[in-house]
Protein backbone atom coordinates (compact mmCIF):
# COMPACT_ATOMS: atom_id res chain seq x y z
CA UNK A 1 0.00 0.00 0.00
CA UNK A 2 1.19 3.52 -1.02
CA UNK A 3 0.26 6.04 2.60
CA UNK A 4 0.85 9.39 3.13
CA UNK A 5 1.54 10.22 6.72
CA UNK A 6 0.42 14.14 7.35
CA UNK A 7 2.51 15.88 10.40
CA UNK A 8 0.20 18.89 11.58
CA UNK A 9 1.27 21.89 12.95
CA UNK A 10 1.20 24.57 15.35
CA UNK A 11 -2.58 25.63 16.48
CA UNK A 12 -3.86 23.03 18.80
CA UNK A 13 -3.92 24.72 22.19
CA UNK A 14 -5.07 22.16 24.37
CA UNK A 15 -3.13 20.11 27.04
CA UNK A 16 -4.26 16.52 26.70
CA UNK A 17 -2.28 16.07 23.75
CA UNK A 18 -0.54 13.21 25.49
CA UNK A 19 -3.56 11.49 26.52
CA UNK A 20 -3.63 9.41 23.29
CA UNK A 21 -0.94 7.06 24.56
CA UNK A 22 -1.78 6.93 28.92
CA UNK A 23 -1.66 3.70 30.04
CA UNK A 24 0.86 1.89 27.34
CA UNK A 25 4.68 1.25 29.19
CA UNK A 26 6.20 1.62 26.03
CA UNK A 27 4.86 5.30 24.98
CA UNK A 28 5.24 6.37 28.23
CA UNK A 29 8.95 4.98 28.71
CA UNK A 30 9.40 6.91 25.05
CA UNK A 31 7.63 10.31 26.30
CA UNK A 32 9.81 10.16 30.11
CA UNK A 33 12.97 10.05 27.94
CA UNK A 34 11.85 13.16 25.92
CA UNK A 35 10.99 15.08 28.97
CA UNK A 36 14.11 14.69 30.05
CA UNK A 37 16.21 15.61 27.40
CA UNK A 38 13.68 18.55 26.57
CA UNK A 39 13.45 19.23 30.09
CA UNK A 40 10.00 19.74 29.63
CA UNK A 41 7.34 17.19 31.71
CA UNK A 42 5.34 16.12 29.14
CA UNK A 43 2.85 14.00 30.97
CA UNK A 44 2.00 16.50 33.65
CA UNK A 45 -0.35 18.84 31.12
CA UNK A 46 1.05 22.13 32.85
CA UNK A 47 2.47 23.59 29.89
CA UNK A 48 0.75 26.25 27.50
CA UNK A 49 0.69 25.10 23.63
CA UNK A 50 0.24 29.32 22.73
CA UNK A 51 3.98 29.82 24.64
CA UNK A 52 6.35 30.38 21.72
CA UNK A 53 9.56 29.05 23.70
CA UNK A 54 7.96 25.87 24.58
CA UNK A 55 5.39 25.24 22.17
CA UNK A 56 7.70 23.41 18.95
CA UNK A 57 9.19 20.81 21.68
CA UNK A 58 5.63 19.98 23.00
CA UNK A 59 4.36 19.33 19.26
CA UNK A 60 7.58 17.76 17.73
CA UNK A 61 7.31 15.43 20.75
CA UNK A 62 4.25 14.48 20.45
CA UNK A 63 4.43 13.47 16.63
CA UNK A 64 8.01 11.77 17.68
CA UNK A 65 5.96 9.83 20.19
CA UNK A 66 3.53 8.50 17.77
CA UNK A 67 5.59 7.91 14.79
CA UNK A 68 7.75 5.99 15.95
CA UNK A 69 5.06 4.34 17.98
CA UNK A 70 2.96 3.04 14.22
CA UNK A 71 6.50 2.78 12.26
CA UNK A 72 6.30 -1.21 12.64
CA UNK A 73 3.34 -1.22 11.21
CA UNK A 74 4.30 0.66 8.53
CA UNK A 75 7.29 -1.57 7.52
CA UNK A 76 5.85 -3.42 4.51
CA UNK A 77 4.11 -0.14 3.12
CA UNK A 78 5.32 2.26 0.54
CA UNK A 79 5.42 5.44 3.09
CA UNK A 80 5.45 9.04 1.91
CA UNK A 81 5.41 12.51 4.25
CA UNK A 82 4.32 15.29 4.10
CA UNK A 83 4.35 18.25 7.02
CA UNK A 84 2.40 21.71 7.56
CA UNK A 85 4.44 24.37 8.79
CA UNK A 86 6.33 23.10 11.88
CA UNK A 87 4.77 18.87 10.94
CA UNK A 88 7.35 19.22 7.88
CA UNK A 89 9.97 19.53 10.20
CA UNK A 90 9.02 16.23 12.44
CA UNK A 91 8.09 14.62 8.42
CA UNK A 92 12.30 15.17 8.02
CA UNK A 93 12.94 13.98 11.94
CA UNK A 94 11.26 10.85 10.85
CA UNK A 95 12.45 10.64 7.89
CA UNK A 96 16.15 10.83 9.05
CA UNK A 97 15.25 8.28 11.90
CA UNK A 98 16.18 11.20 13.84
CA UNK A 99 17.56 10.44 17.88
CA UNK A 100 15.91 11.83 20.61
CA UNK A 101 18.93 14.41 20.88
CA UNK A 102 19.00 15.10 17.29
CA UNK A 103 15.22 16.32 17.75
CA UNK A 104 15.62 18.55 21.14
CA UNK A 105 18.74 20.71 19.04
CA UNK A 106 17.30 20.57 15.85
CA UNK A 107 13.76 21.86 17.76
CA UNK A 108 15.79 24.08 19.99
CA UNK A 109 17.76 25.60 16.67
CA UNK A 110 14.47 26.00 15.01
CA UNK A 111 12.87 28.10 18.37
CA UNK A 112 15.94 29.79 18.71
CA UNK A 113 15.86 31.47 15.16
CA UNK A 114 12.19 32.27 15.39
CA UNK A 115 11.97 33.76 19.07
CA UNK A 116 14.76 35.84 18.10
CA UNK A 117 12.71 38.44 17.51
CA UNK A 118 10.76 38.84 20.48
CA UNK A 119 11.59 40.76 23.90
CA UNK A 120 10.92 38.39 26.09
CA UNK A 121 8.51 39.15 29.08
CA UNK A 122 6.61 41.41 26.78
CA UNK A 123 3.53 41.14 26.05
CA UNK A 124 2.50 39.09 22.46
CA UNK A 125 3.63 41.18 19.61
CA UNK A 126 3.81 38.73 16.69
CA UNK A 127 0.58 36.64 15.23
CA UNK A 128 -0.93 34.86 12.69
CA UNK A 129 -4.21 35.83 11.66
CA UNK A 130 -6.46 33.54 9.46
CA UNK A 131 -8.75 34.71 6.89
CA UNK A 132 -11.54 32.72 5.65
CA UNK A 133 -14.12 33.64 2.63
CA UNK A 134 -14.12 34.36 -0.93
CA UNK A 135 -10.87 36.56 -1.43
CA UNK A 136 -8.35 37.33 -4.78
CA UNK A 137 -4.75 37.13 -3.39
CA UNK A 138 -3.67 40.45 -4.92
CA UNK A 139 -6.33 42.10 -2.44
CA UNK A 140 -4.76 40.40 0.31
CA UNK A 141 -1.33 41.23 -0.92
CA UNK A 142 -2.30 44.89 -1.05
CA UNK A 143 -3.70 44.75 2.47
CA UNK A 144 -0.57 43.12 3.85
CA UNK A 145 1.93 45.62 2.02
CA UNK A 146 -0.45 48.78 3.40
CA UNK A 147 0.00 47.37 6.86
CA UNK A 148 3.38 45.50 7.01
CA UNK A 149 2.00 42.18 7.30
CA UNK A 150 2.89 39.05 4.96
CA UNK A 151 1.14 36.19 3.21
CA UNK A 152 2.01 32.87 5.35
CA UNK A 153 0.05 30.03 4.22
CA UNK A 154 -2.28 29.40 1.37
CA UNK A 155 -4.22 26.75 2.66
CA UNK A 156 -7.24 26.41 -0.28
CA UNK A 157 -9.29 28.59 -2.26
CA UNK A 158 -11.16 30.26 0.76
CA UNK A 159 -8.58 30.38 3.84
CA UNK A 160 -5.16 31.90 3.95
CA UNK A 161 -3.04 33.09 7.15
CA UNK A 162 -1.62 36.25 7.20
CA UNK A 163 1.25 37.17 9.24
CA UNK A 164 2.84 40.25 11.24
CA UNK A 165 2.91 42.48 14.17
CA UNK A 166 -0.56 42.07 15.98
CA UNK A 167 -1.34 46.17 15.68
CA UNK A 168 -1.28 45.82 12.14
CA UNK A 169 -2.85 42.31 11.88
CA UNK A 170 -5.87 44.23 13.93
CA UNK A 171 -5.78 47.11 11.20
CA UNK A 172 -6.24 44.43 8.68
CA UNK A 173 -9.26 42.89 10.30
CA UNK A 174 -10.90 46.35 10.25
CA UNK A 175 -10.66 46.53 6.21
CA UNK A 176 -11.94 42.73 5.64
CA UNK A 177 -15.63 43.72 5.72
CA UNK A 178 -14.43 45.31 2.99
CA UNK A 179 -13.96 43.07 0.87
CA UNK A 180 -16.66 40.94 2.62
CA UNK A 181 -14.66 38.83 4.15
CA UNK A 182 -15.54 38.88 7.87
CA UNK A 183 -14.54 34.85 9.43
CA UNK A 184 -11.15 35.70 10.54
CA UNK A 185 -9.37 34.16 14.11
CA UNK A 186 -5.77 34.96 15.61
CA UNK A 187 -4.02 31.25 16.15
CA UNK A 188 -2.01 32.21 19.06
CA UNK A 189 1.25 30.99 17.73
CA UNK A 190 2.80 34.22 18.71
CA UNK A 191 5.25 34.07 15.56
CA UNK A 192 4.59 35.37 12.04
CA UNK A 193 6.16 32.25 10.45
CA UNK A 194 6.77 32.17 7.09
CA UNK A 195 7.18 35.38 6.24
CA UNK A 196 9.99 37.60 4.88
CA UNK A 197 10.42 38.85 8.78
CA UNK A 198 12.88 36.19 8.89
CA UNK A 199 14.50 37.16 6.19
CA UNK A 200 17.70 37.63 7.80
CA UNK A 201 18.02 34.46 8.97
CA UNK A 202 18.28 32.89 6.15
CA UNK A 203 21.01 29.36 5.70
CA UNK A 204 21.21 29.37 9.18
CA UNK A 205 18.62 26.42 9.62
CA UNK A 206 20.29 25.07 6.84
CA UNK A 207 23.78 25.09 7.95
CA UNK A 208 22.91 23.99 11.44
CA UNK A 209 20.82 20.61 9.92
CA UNK A 210 23.92 20.24 7.46
CA UNK A 211 25.93 19.51 10.95
CA UNK A 212 23.43 17.03 12.80
CA UNK A 213 22.27 15.14 9.76
CA UNK A 214 24.43 13.50 6.74
CA UNK A 215 22.25 10.28 6.44
CA UNK A 216 19.72 10.12 3.27
CA UNK A 217 15.77 10.20 3.80
CA UNK A 218 14.09 6.94 4.74
CA UNK A 219 10.45 8.42 3.14
CA UNK A 220 10.31 10.65 0.48
CA UNK A 221 8.62 13.95 1.50
CA UNK A 222 6.15 15.90 -0.28
CA UNK A 223 7.47 19.39 -0.10
CA UNK A 224 4.70 22.44 0.15
CA UNK A 225 7.10 25.02 -1.33
CA UNK A 226 8.71 22.78 -4.51
CA UNK A 227 5.63 20.96 -4.44
CA UNK A 228 6.82 17.71 -5.61
CA UNK A 229 8.32 14.57 -3.90
CA UNK A 230 11.56 15.40 -2.66
CA UNK A 231 13.92 12.46 -1.96
CA UNK A 232 17.26 14.03 -1.07
CA UNK A 233 18.04 15.15 2.53
CA UNK A 234 20.13 18.20 1.33
CA UNK A 235 17.48 19.49 -0.93
CA UNK A 236 14.59 18.78 1.93
CA UNK A 237 17.14 20.91 4.53
CA UNK A 238 17.29 23.63 1.70
CA UNK A 239 13.70 23.73 1.70
CA UNK A 240 13.20 23.91 5.21
CA UNK A 241 15.06 26.71 5.54
CA UNK A 242 13.42 28.91 2.86
CA UNK A 243 10.17 27.73 5.30
CA UNK A 244 10.86 30.00 7.71
CA UNK A 245 10.61 33.42 5.52
CA UNK A 246 9.06 31.95 2.68
CA UNK A 247 4.72 31.51 2.18
CA UNK A 248 3.64 27.62 1.96
CA UNK A 249 1.60 26.63 -0.75
CA UNK A 250 -0.39 24.11 1.05
CA UNK A 251 -3.21 23.90 -0.82
CA UNK A 252 -0.94 23.42 -4.17
CA UNK A 253 0.39 20.66 -2.42
CA UNK A 254 -2.99 19.01 -1.30
CA UNK A 255 -4.22 19.21 -4.57
CA UNK A 256 -1.46 17.15 -5.83
CA UNK A 257 -2.31 14.57 -3.64
CA UNK A 258 -4.85 12.31 -6.16
CA UNK A 259 -2.09 12.08 -9.22
CA UNK A 260 -0.22 10.16 -6.32
CA UNK A 261 -2.91 7.72 -5.61
CA UNK A 262 -2.51 7.04 -2.28
CA UNK A 263 -4.34 4.03 -0.73
CA UNK A 264 -4.39 5.75 2.90
CA UNK A 265 -3.81 9.31 4.29
CA UNK A 266 -2.59 9.15 7.71
CA UNK A 267 -3.41 11.98 9.67
CA UNK A 268 -1.24 12.22 12.75
CA UNK A 269 -2.49 15.19 13.67
CA UNK A 270 -2.74 16.57 16.34
CA UNK A 271 -6.10 17.58 15.95
CA UNK A 272 -8.00 17.07 12.83
CA UNK A 273 -7.73 20.45 10.91
CA UNK A 274 -5.74 18.96 8.07
CA UNK A 275 -8.42 16.40 7.19
CA UNK A 276 -11.18 18.83 7.14
CA UNK A 277 -9.50 20.61 4.97
CA UNK A 278 -8.86 17.74 2.72
CA UNK A 279 -12.84 16.76 2.97
CA UNK A 280 -13.00 20.67 2.25
CA UNK A 281 -11.22 20.35 -1.43
CA UNK A 282 -13.29 17.13 -1.79
CA UNK A 283 -9.81 15.12 -2.22
CA UNK A 284 -11.30 11.56 -1.98
CA UNK A 285 -8.66 9.15 -0.61
CA UNK A 286 -9.39 6.96 1.99
CA UNK A 287 -8.08 8.98 5.27
CA UNK A 288 -7.75 7.94 8.63
CA UNK A 289 -7.61 10.20 11.64
CA UNK A 290 -5.56 10.07 14.58
CA UNK A 291 -7.97 12.56 16.21
CA UNK A 292 -10.69 10.50 16.24
CA UNK A 293 -9.48 8.17 18.51
CA UNK A 294 -9.38 8.19 22.39
CA UNK A 295 -5.60 6.22 22.28
CA UNK A 296 -3.61 4.79 19.81
CA UNK A 297 -3.71 1.83 20.22
CA UNK A 298 -7.05 1.81 18.44
CA UNK A 299 -5.35 4.01 15.82
CA UNK A 300 -2.80 0.72 15.46
CA UNK A 301 -5.66 -1.83 15.15
CA UNK A 302 -7.43 0.48 12.79
CA UNK A 303 -3.89 0.72 10.66
CA UNK A 304 -3.84 -2.90 10.75
CA UNK A 305 -7.33 -3.49 9.80
CA UNK A 306 -6.85 -0.90 6.41
CA UNK A 307 -3.39 -2.47 5.29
Amino acid sequence: MKVLCLFAGQGYHSNDLFRLFQGDKMAENLLEKLSSVLKIDLLCGQWSLTDPYYSQFIIAAYHYTLFNLLRPALLAHQVNLAGYSLGEVSAFLASSQATIEEMHETIAFRTELMTSILKEGDKPEYDLLSIRGQFTLANIQELCSQYGCALAIINSEERLIIGGRIKDLKQILEQLPKYHLSHSQFLEIHLPSHTPFYADKKGLFQSYLNSLFSKSLCYPILSPLDLNKIYDGEQEKQLLDQELYTTLQWYGLCMLLPEYQYDLILDLGPSDALSKQLKTMNIDLPLLTVASYNHYSGVLEALKALT
